[in-house]
């Protein structure tokens, strides 16, 4: 399956409020661009969708001492996937006429628990 172009743009940042620059979005090839604003944008390849797909595509983000987030996207423009990070819901929305899906409000990146080792 060919994919179709798209960009997924939105706003991240640590449970502190500073910019998670750095953080590391999972794309082959990565074309991330991330600005000083908090916002980022980036291009990715979505499949097209056959009858018998069940599963959304992802995009994951890691960043270092944080937990990973895994954000469900929409195959078109009837799915309207929502997901949840501690209290805060999430939507990733689709515009076709400009190729872009927009995940709302800002991701926050919440720091993972101190692990001990012993």
């Amino acid at each position: 399956k060919l994919g179709e172009p798209w960009t997924i743009k939105g706003f991240i940042q640590k449970a502190d409020g500073s910019l998670a620059r750095d953080a590391q979005f999972a794309t082959n090839p990565p074309d991330l661009i991330t600005r000083p604003d908090k916002s980022f944008s980036l291009s990715v390849l979505l499949p097209r969708r056959e009858p018998g797909d069940a599963l959304l595509p992802y995009l994951l983000v890691n960043y270092e001492h944080c937990n990973p987030v895994s954000i469900p996207l929409p195959w078109d423009n009837d799915t309207k996937p929502e997901f949840a990070i501690g209290e805060t819901k999430y939507t990733a929305t689709r515009d076709p006429a400009g190729h872009t899906i927009t995940i709302k409000p800002t991701i926050v990146l919440e720091p993972a628990p101190e692990s001990e080792d012993k």
